[in-house]
């Protein structure tokens, strides 16, 4: 991936990455590790989007046809540490946070506070992390299309819970 001021100092730049390394030109981003980008040069803005990625998220723990819900974390949902010796749960759940951990990082940062809140019990995760861990699922159903976009001389309405 190439990003530069003018196209001119790209195609001198490439010339030259050209010259030394086996290199193919794909064109304008639309894809890279598990990010989609869109472009509207008219606005002067890129967005960042994950839908396909959430879809993985969704059939990996069997939830492509669940409901969806307004807000990723349950209202007034203390999470606490598990004071027993053993976790409660045979649940994938430091995948689990993971996956959700690099959604939030590349274009999701409303997911930002929930994926904190359960990357503190990463080591015994109870019943009840998972369920919130779930419901962060449930949220995501709703708003897979969901971009963060970047640029632009645009007011956008900032939503928040």
């Amino acid at each position: 991936m190439i990003i530069g001021g003018d196209i001119k100092s790209i195609k001198i730049f490439k010339e030259n990455i050209q010259a030394h390394f086996k290199m193919e030109d794909l064109g304008e981003i639309r894809y890279a590790l598990g990010i989609e980008v869109s472009r509207d040069r008219k606005l002067k803005t890129i967005s960042l989007y994950q839908e396909l990625y959430v879809n993985k998220i969704l059939a990996e723990f069997g939830m492509m046809d669940c409901k969806s819900v307004a807000t990723p974390m349950i209202q007034r949902t203390h999470l606490v540490p598990s004071n027993k010796e053993e976790s409660s749960t045979n649940f994938e759940y430091r995948k689990a946070v993971g996956l959700l951990n690099y959604l939030t990082s590349c274009s999701r940062p409303d997911l930002a506070y929930v994926t904190s809140s359960l990357s503190q019990f990463l080591e015994k995760p109870l019943r009840y992390h998972v369920a919130a861990f779930n419901q962060a699922l449930h949220y995501l159903q709703g708003t897979k299309s969901y971009e963060l976009t970047l640029g632009g001389n645009v007011l956008t309405e900032i939503q928040g819970y």
